[in-house]
């Protein structure tokens, strides 16, 4: 019965979710700047290693990329619309990666973000929000649905 309730429950942690890209992708973007003024700076040393190259020459792109899709993934996905622009954004971990202090976040994000956004009820409520219903009528939707009890999908 616990696992039912949780399974029935998660769509309700889209929100966080969203929050988390928000914030990791902000903190992607500034990263960047850094990256991109430091690299560029008068008094700075040479790049001495194969990594220090790397992350000069392609991290800020690879920051700037993954920053931006996060934030306009949060944006959508706090409407519950664009579940696959989310997922994409969650996946984007993988690339800034490159940037060593965005990894950790990065990839808690991704493992709880991708748990959240493939459960069943999660689908439903991006369907919801796709179909043009506010995050209200979502919410009162699927809340409707709780008090209900599980569907049958839910029960296999």
């Amino acid at each position: 019965m616990a696992a039912a309730a949780r399974t029935v429950t998660m769509w309700r942690h889209i929100p966080n979710v969203a929050n988390g890209l928000t914030l990791q992708g902000g903190l992607e973007l500034l990263l960047a700047l850094v990256i991109l003024v430091g690299g560029k700076d008068s008094d700075a040393r040479a790049a001495e290693s194969l990594y220090e190259t790397a992350l000069l020459a392609v991290g800020p792109p690879l920051l700037f990329m993954g920053g931006g899709l996060k934030a306009l993934a949060a944006s959508r996905n706090r409407r519950f619309v664009g579940r696959r622009l989310g997922l994409a954004a969650l996946w984007s971990a993988l690339p800034t990666a490159l940037v060593w202090s965005c990894a950790p976040t990065g990839f808690a994000l991704l493992a709880y973000g991708t748990v959240v956004y493939r459960n069943a009820r999660s689908r439903e409520a991006f369907a919801l929000g796709e179909s043009g219903k506010t995050p209200a009528e979502v919410r009162a939707a699927l809340d409707t649905g709780e008090r209900e009890g599980p569907s049958p999908a839910h029960e296999r």
